[in-house]
């Protein structure tokens, strides 16, 4: 999903990039397709949104230039 972010007056101000994943493991090529997308798009912030963390991440983290976190 690729989202527009506007300001009260109506100027484009910024684009979110978001994936979300409802699998049972975390795959660390999502990182890089979405870094990827994110690139293709000129996106200013990417967001992976994911029913299952690796170990080492918290409810959410910024790695990798991307922002991650639970659906939680």
């Amino acid at each position: 999903m690729i989202q527009t972010v506007v300001n009260a007056q109506q100027i484009q101000c910024g684009t979110i990039v978001c994936e979300s994943k409802r699998t049972k493991n975390f795959d660390n090529k999502w990182i890089d397709k979405l870094q990827q997308d994110q690139m293709r798009v000129k996106g200013d912030i990417a967001v992976l949104v994911t029913a299952t963390m690796t170990r080492d991440l918290e409810l959410c983290a910024f790695t990798n230039g991307i922002w991650i976190c639970h659906f939680h």
